[in-house]
């Protein structure tokens, strides 16, 4: 299973119902805490890029509705409709299977799979005006009513395997993060703040780390880097990434932000 996947799973109040997870505590706990921070008052909207088989946005899902965060919308994409049936079938598998907190409220929510390509600007819009289709249709909301509309939550788990993706992947990236306004709002709540959170099992070559802190800067985000265990055992590192002017934590460290 996926580094992130089985960190939320471990991060559940409740025993994950699948055998074999095993993740440091540490990186458990500390993904609860920025799942805690996220507001009850609005229900999210989330999305897994390059899901491959969805079990990151399954076990995300589960872990935010068993603390009581809503959800408005999920969706699952990937450039390849091959994982996007895998998806499918993982969503349909656990909700029939699997018994978890949260598990009732999670059959009413709307979930996309979506094809997506990295630096297509296109698609990252067709995935927008989706997602707020669905989020809208789900609470009967008026559409034009909105003045802004990006996901609350992105997802990746070892999803860089060579420098040459970096850049469009946060293209895509910033593209989708872009602030949710409220329809009564004239500007995003600070409490809106998107959040990119990124887990590797495996070091970035240097090339790869630079188009990182390079693609931070064309597109002004902060990147935050809150576990580093890659030296032990099943270790991973998990790294958030949210947007410049609406980031409330770290400090620069070297050009970089650290979680403190």
């Amino acid at each position: 299973a996926p580094a992130l996947a089985q960190l939320l799973v471990k991060s559940l109040c409740t025993k994950p119902s699948r055998d074999n997870y095993t993740c440091h505590e540490s990186a458990a706990c500390r993904l609860n805490h920025i799942l805690k921070c996220f507001p009850t008052d609005l229900p999210l909207s989330v999305a897994e890029l390059g899901a491959g088989c969805g079990l990151v946005t399954l076990a995300a899902s589960q872990a935010l509705l068993a603390r009581g965060r809503g959800v408005r919308c999920v969706a699952f994409t990937d450039h390849d409709p091959w994982a996007l049936d895998r998806c499918r079938e993982n969503l349909d598998l656990t909700l029939s299977q699997y018994e978890f907190a949260g598990g009732a409220a999670m059959k009413s929510i709307p979930f996309l799979f979506k094809n997506l390509s990295w630096g297509d600007d296109t698609e990252a819009s067709e995935l927008l005006q989706a997602a707020l289709e669905c989020a809208c249709e789900e609470t009967n909301e008026d559409e034009s009513g909105h003045k802004n509309y990006g996901f609350d939550l992105l997802l990746g788990s070892d999803i860089v395997y060579c420098s040459e993706v970096v850049r469009p992947l946060f293209l895509t990236v910033s593209r989708l993060m872009t602030p949710r306004i409220r329809p009564d709002a004239d500007t995003a709540p600070s409490h809106m703040s998107p959040q990119f959170i990124m887990a590797q099992s495996f070091s970035y070559d240097e090339d790869a780390e630079k188009a990182i802190d390079s693609a931070c800067d064309e597109f002004h985000l902060v990147r935050c880097l809150i576990l580093d265990e890659l030296s032990k055992e099943e270790g991973v590192k998990i790294q958030v990434f949210s947007l410049q002017e609406m980031s409330r934590v770290g400090h620069s460290i070297s050009g970089r932000s650290k979680c403190v």
